[in-house]
């Protein structure tokens, strides 16, 4: 039996090699890949921070108090909040979503419509999350610490690192984080140009998360009714 290896390279030489991207360019680099999870990761802090810390000071000055104590149901006092600080959500989305493009320079190759629609339905999960949490906290610094239990967690398992080599109890945590499907789905848009079917389960779960948070957020403003009669 022979030992000797076959000169494959002088059998077969490779005279070039051309490299096409699927999606993005050779210029596009970690920066442009983590760009669309940065976006949605700043959209629902800052929206929280603003909810949570704006619902927690009306509280404070007895305006909440006065609320609960009229026959009004708990679900309107919620979603006069959640009209009211949704105007403010929205303005603040924009000029995030805004200078994250236009000024820093993160790409986006899909429809801007489909973008806002993710980055809307972000802020309105970190919004009626804020309102929740607000309802739990008494003061400032608790909502901080709340933060650190609802939010932290998200941002960390929000695809900003690499979740496939890490335990699948990690990833199935993962799997019920509203930032994961919202990371996600600006990704598909951001970067491959994904459609509205690509992107509809994303919204979909997202949307849910609202559903409930919101009624989470009635049944603690309810609770707190019932004991104050």
């Amino acid at each position: 039996i022979g030992t000797s290896v076959p000169d494959v390279e002088a059998a077969m030489p490779i005279a070039d090699i051309q490299t096409s991207y699927l999606h993005g360019s050779s210029d596009w680099t970690n920066f442009e890949f983590y760009g669309p999870v940065f976006i949605g990761m700043f959209i629902f802090v800052f929206v929280f921070l603003t909810s949570s810390m704006s619902l927690l000071t009306e509280r404070s000055g007895g305006t909440v108090n006065r609320l609960i104590a009229t026959p009004i149901k708990s679900w309107h006092i919620v979603g006069g909040y959640v009209l009211g600080f949704g105007i403010l959500t929205l303005i603040q989305s924009a000029l995030i979503l805004w200078f994250c493009i236009a000024v820093v320079g993160f790409p986006n190759v899909g429809s801007l419509v489909f973008v806002t629609a993710i980055t809307v339905s972000m802020a309105l999960v970190s919004l009626t999350l804020g309102l929740l949490v607000s309802g739990l906290a008494h003061t400032p610094f608790q909502v901080i610490q709340l933060m650190i239990v609802f939010v932290i967690p998200q941002i960390l398992l929000s695809g900003i690192f690499d979740l496939s080599q890490t335990p699948e109890w990690l990833q199935a945590i993962a799997s019920v984080f509203p930032i994961y499907y919202g990371a996600d789905a600006l990704r598909s848009v951001m970067l491959r140009g994904a459609d509205f079917g690509s992107i509809a389960l994303n919204l979909g779960i997202l949307w849910c998360f609202i559903v409930v948070f919101f009624a989470l957020a009635c049944l603690n403003f309810k609770k707190k009714h019932a004991r104050r009669t």
